[in-house]
């Protein structure tokens, strides 16, 4: 089950600093004057966390019963822990299978799917797995990584 509230990485922090390696969540669907509370209390679910491995976070997707969260260096994934002091328990799934731009994941069936730098991954649960292609070194050889905010994953349905 997910947690109805809003998620944002690479924001400002609760000293009010600008951090691109913060997750923050606001409280359970409730809203003080159109607005979602993000002030973390003992009357709010509204918390943040800093992720460790990385730079900075690049992209966030559902997927399941998680919400997923790569850095340029990890995968992190986010359970909704149902407890008022956590709210979600947060798992480093792998190291060196961040994501290469903003764009470059697709969540399909549950399966998460992205581009990384140097290797393209799939994620069901467990660990990120290298998914071989016959066309990884041309891609990865002619990459223009200026150009990689430009990277997107789709699904042909």
């Amino acid at each position: 089950m997910l947690f109805r509230s809003v998620i944002v990485g690479g924001t400002i922090n609760t000293a009010g600093n600008f951090d691109p390696m913060v997750v923050r969540w606001s409280d359970i669907g409730t809203k003080t004057n159109a607005e979602q509370n993000w002030t973390a209390s003992s009357t709010s679910l509204s918390r943040q966390i800093r992720l460790l491995v990385g730079s900075r976070i690049v992209g966030i997707k559902v997927s399941n019963n998680e919400v997923l969260i790569w850095t340029d260096k990890a995968l992190y994934a986010l359970t909704y822990a149902n407890n008022d002091n956590i709210v979600y328990s947060v798992r480093l799934v792998g190291i060196n299978c961040g994501l290469i731009g903003p764009n470059a994941a697709v969540v399909i069936g549950g399966v998460a799917y992205w581009m990384s730098q140097g290797m393209f991954y799939s994620y069901a649960g467990g660990a990120p797995t290298p998914i071989p292609s016959g066309i990884q070194k041309d891609v990865f050889d002619n990459i223009s990584l200026v150009q990689q905010d430009k990277i997107y994953a789709g699904s042909i349905s």
